[in-house]
């Protein structure tokens, strides 16, 4: 099945890192048993911006959007400009302007999670959205999964793999092109019951039951929006079944950031372009706190260390553009050095670090902890 397929190799990173600027490069990581790491090219100063980028996958949190408007798509803040548009349906969200709304239809999942023709909530669709907005598990996946759920349905339909001899390769090629088969994964939840008494088999079920009674209901219609990804409406092998909410619950466990842009204000730099120094956003006018999470592949490749040499920050780069991640340098970056920054709250003492690095399923070795836990003969410290 495609949850068996291998991850990419490093070489699979090499557009990216080009895109960014080539200041990075995918590599494995001498300290984590050859797990796959994010290095420095070339020097880069303490205070510098090593590179941006932008998201394969956002969203916004459900209590904060009626907080910050923001696009749809690309979630920059909507400010009231001549080009703000809204969708043509009438399901009420919000655009930069009129590419990021056709871009939203045509290439991502809209065309496919809209409910702005339906006038019940008993439609699978809305039913869907509801679920997603009261958020019940309270983690948000279920808006996330449905996410990617539909990105990838809606990339095999645009391609028609309806003639694919194989479903695994029509999903991979479906991950590949919404660029989420990048992230580290694994059934975080126990799809198979075999713990007993947690209720996992039942949310993995329930999840996929909604989000697949959603997609389906596009064909009462006679819609076509299917048409080309029967592979992956299969409960069994697609991305719709128990096992593959598992899977895909498993890359936002393991890999989603939580998103907050202070500022409003655009970023100096486009996400493609790196920038030598950090966005001055002192001058900007207050405006409201953006918050979410995602998914940023050459971000989500750096490991974690309690004395990291970087900080990821969030920044709106503008309409088109918006919400990127910049990852600065808190201190000095050697050519050839990973770049690692801290998954938790690196000030907290070291066993409250290692409860929180738990979740995470590893153990952490880095020089810090190792001096707080009494080892490598310095003074002991948290």
């Amino acid at each position: 099945m495609w949850w068996d397929d291998p991850l990419p190799d490093a070489a699979s990173f090499d557009a990216l890192c080009a895109k960014v600027g080539g200041r990075v490069r995918a590599g494995e990581s001498a300290t984590t048993g050859g797990g796959r790491a994010l290095f420095a090219t070339a020097p880069v100063a303490k205070g510098e911006i090593v590179f941006r980028e932008s998201p394969s996958l956002i969203l916004q949190d459900p209590a904060n959007r009626p907080l910050a408007r923001a696009c749809a798509r690309c979630h920059s803040m909507l400010r009231g400009a001549p080009n703000e548009t809204v969708c043509a349906q009438g399901c009420g969200e919000g655009y930069c302007d009129e590419r990021c709304r056709v871009a939203h239809v045509e290439q991502g999942s809209h065309g496919l999670l809209c409910v702005g023709p339906i006038d019940s909530w008993e439609h699978p669709l809305a039913a869907l959205k509801l679920a997603c907005a009261r958020d019940d598990d309270g983690d948000g996946h279920l808006a996330l999964i449905a996410e990617m759920c539909a990105r990838c349905i809606a990339s095999a339909a645009r391609r028609g793999d309806a003639s694919s001899s194989s479903s695994s390769s029509s999903v991979a090629a479906a991950l590949d092109d919404a660029n989420l088969r990048t992230y580290v994964a694994g059934a975080v939840w126990d799809w198979t019951g075999a713990s007993g008494g947690d209720g996992a088999r039942g949310r993995c079920e329930a999840h996929a039951r909604m989000i697949r009674e959603a997609m389906a209901s596009h064909e009462e219609g006679g819609s076509g929006k299917l048409r080309g990804a029967e592979a992956l409406m299969d409960p069994a092998s697609g991305v719709v079944g128990a096992r593959a909410v598992a899977e895909l619950a498993g890359v936002l466990a393991r890999n989603v950031l939580a998103v907050a842009v202070e500022s409003s204000a655009p970023a100096s730099a486009p996400a493609s372009v790196p920038a030598s120094a950090p966005v001055d956003a002192s001058t900007s006018s207050a405006s409201p706190r953006y918050e979410g999470v995602g998914l940023f592949p050459l971000t989500c490749l750096m490991n974690h260390s309690c004395e990291p040499n970087a900080e990821v920050r969030f920044e709106d780069a503008g309409p088109g553009a918006g919400v990127v991640a910049a990852v600065h340098a808190l201190r000095g970056v050697k050519a050839g050095e990973e770049l690692r920054h801290s998954y938790v709250d690196e000030t907290r003492p070291v066993f409250l670090r290692a409860a929180d690095l738990a979740a995470f399923g590893f153990r952490c070795d880095c020089a810090r902890c190792v001096r707080a836990r009494g080892g490598g003969g310095g003074q002991n410290i948290n």
